[in-house]
């Protein structure tokens, strides 16, 4: 059938998946992009957020439902799967890891407190196939509004992570494996790969994590 040889050995799928920086739902990771680039550049202290909608696509839009489970996740899943959650997290810490899905962890309240100011707002023209662009609005107690609109969100083929993003996940990661490595073996890993094609022996990395 021509849909299977159609650009066969001219166009390479493997280049347009993507990669999450974030071991969450990847449809929230627009919010979680914003959150993180707001707080960085105004410097925003959660304590003087009045309000934050989250206006998104269908995507999106249903991370932030049903209120009641998504402001307060029950579970590690709920919370993987929850904006509010999320952009509670980002906001917060200034980052997002495994360490913020664990049945402790997501029962802190500073994050929860975040969690319960955020409202999904639907934009249904911006829903598409796959990850549907994201708008975060955070209101401060003053009136001012900061908000970020992103489409092309870290991990996305317009926007992948690169080598040294991959690389900070792995140390965020390595440390939660069944035997978690020194931070020795990891930078050891983290080099080995990125000079994999320089290496006489590939299996090099995987020995590593033995």
């Amino acid at each position: 059938p021509r849909i299977l040889t159609d650009g066969l050995g001219e166009k390479y799928l493997g280049v347009e998946i993507g990669s999450k920086p974030y071991p969450c739902c990847g449809f929230g990771h627009p919010f979680y992009d914003a959150a993180l680039s707001l707080r960085e550049k105004h410097n925003i202290n959660v304590d003087d957020i009045k309000e934050i909608t989250a206006i998104g696509g269908q995507s999106g839009y249903g991370l932030c439902r049903p209120v009641e489970i998504k402001q307060a996740p029950r579970t590690i899943v709920d919370a993987q799967f929850s904006v509010p959650y999320c952009v509670g997290v980002a906001l917060v810490r200034g980052k997002i890891t495994l360490e913020d899905f664990t049945a402790e962890t997501i029962k802190r309240e500073n994050i929860l407190e975040v969690a319960r100011k955020v409202t999904g707002v639907l934009e249904d023209s911006w829903t598409k196939h796959g990850v549907s662009p994201g708008k975060l609005v955070i209101t401060m107690n003053d009136g001012t509004e900061y908000s970020e609109y992103v489409e092309d969100f870290l991990g996305s083929v317009g926007n992948p992570m690169s080598y040294d993003d991959c690389a900070k996940k792995f140390r965020e990661c390595a440390p939660f494996a069944l035997n978690p490595l020194p931070n020795d073996k990891i930078e050891e890993i983290i080099d080995l790969i990125r000079n994999l094609e320089k290496q006489s022996d590939g299996t090099l990395p995987i020995q590593l994590t033995g």
